[in-house]
């Protein structure tokens, strides 16, 4: 019997995608512009493995900020700028990666169905408060093909500065704060990292998957100062949690929190130093105007309207098929539709929205090299 179920696609510092399924009736329309890009069409791998998608970023004046896989293992940054005019300016820096590890079918296979570790890569992109330089950092996941061997993780880290648009500083590191971790800019532009660095469970082998009576999870957090990644105010602690008693849900509490921690907590503004790793989720206004099955894609700076990606489908044994996917602009506070676009099943188009000359536009890339300009009624 086939399930209804959503996906959702997202990359973490840029563009969270959605699923839109109650509202049907938002205007179709085609773009009012389109640019096609210098580049390449974006490739897309096989044998399960997860390959690169181009991520999209809008700087507070509108320029557009993109990351586009290439062959050949190269990617592209690129800034456009004058889009909403019909001729934009383009700028494009290019960088060599290392090529990503293929399977054949049957270990893919085999993988995917007994939980080894499969190779994936994917890139963030981060503008600091001052909007000076930008982080990217491509992370590459890799391991062998069967279900005991432990997954590695790299990076590959490039600073961007964006008055002079130049390479400034370029790195490949194991550095579990720099490849593994979550991370953000806080206000004086330090990017504040942090990571699971080590785990221990007991008993360390269960009978029953994932039935552990204790887990002991150590953090470490720290501030870096781009682009030397010079790094300070250190924080070290650990997280116990104990799922002996079955019939409550896990007590969890912090021990060992170091001295170091009270400063980046208060540098990061988050209530205590395990919001460093996980910090809390802020509530999002809106978030089931679009229907049940639908989260938010993005928002205009205007506030006067929100971006819901939609995906309709079903699970077959053990792969999600994708039936439909289209993208909806509704206004807010309301919720009327504005603007519907709709997209091949297994698209994973980046869009946003953007202000200029007065208008929202919503900006979605095809393929990395066809960008379309559509301006919402």
């Amino acid at each position: 019997m086939h399930n209804p179920f959503q996906l959702a696609w997202c990359r973490p510092i840029i563009i969270a995608f959605a699923c839109l399924s109650s509202i049907s009736f938002a205007q179709t329309t085609s773009p009012t512009m389109t640019y096609k890009l210098d580049a390449q069409k974006e490739p897309h791998l096989s044998n399960f493995v997860s390959s690169l998608s181009t991520v999209l970023y809008l700087t507070p004046d509108q320029a557009l900020l993109a990351v586009i896989p290439q062959g050949d293992n190269k990617l592209l940054f690129k800034r456009i700028t004058a889009w909403e005019t019909g001729a934009p300016k383009e700028e494009t820096l290019t960088f060599t990666i290392k090529p990503m590890e293929k399977r054949n079918f049957l270990s893919s296979l085999t993988c995917h169905t007994f939980g080894c570790s499969v190779p994936s890569r994917f890139v963030t992109l981060d503008v600091d408060p001052e909007r000076h330089i930008v982080v990217l950092r491509l992370i590459s996941d890799s391991g062998a093909t069967n279900n005991t061997a432990k997954w590695t993780r790299s990076a590959e880290i490039v600073v961007v500065d964006l008055r002079s648009f130049s390479i400034v500083s370029q790195q490949n590191t194991t550095d579990p704060l720099l490849a593994r971790s979550e991370w953000n800019f806080a206000d004086n532009g330090m990017l504040i990292a942090s990571t699971l660095m080590e785990r221990t469970t007991s008993p360390p082998k269960p009978k029953l998957m994932g039935a552990y009576d204790t887990i002991t999870d150590h953090y470490k957090a720290v501030a870096f100062a781009p682009p030397q990644f010079t790094s300070s105010m250190e924080c070290d602690y650990t997280r116990f949690i104990d799922d002996r008693d079955a019939k409550s849900e896990h007590n969890w509490q912090l021990t060992k929190v170091s001295d170091g921690c009270a400063s980046l907590v208060a540098l990061a503004q988050v209530p205590a130093a395990d919001s460093l790793y996980d910090a809390p989720q802020k509530p999002q206004p809106y978030a089931a105007l679009a229907g049940p099955t639908c989260r938010i894609s993005g928002k205009s700076a205007a506030s006067d309207n929100i971006l819901y990606d939609c995906h309709t489908g079903y699970y077959d044994d053990m792969f999600a098929i994708t039936t439909s996917r289209k993208l909806t602009v509704l206004k807010i506070p309301g919720g009327q539709p504005a603007l519907e676009v709709r997209l091949p099943r297994n698209s994973k188009y980046p869009a946003l929205l953007a202000n200029t000359v007065g208008h929202t536009w919503l900006l979605l890339l095809r393929d990395g090299i066809n960008l379309e300009i559509y301006r919402v009624p």
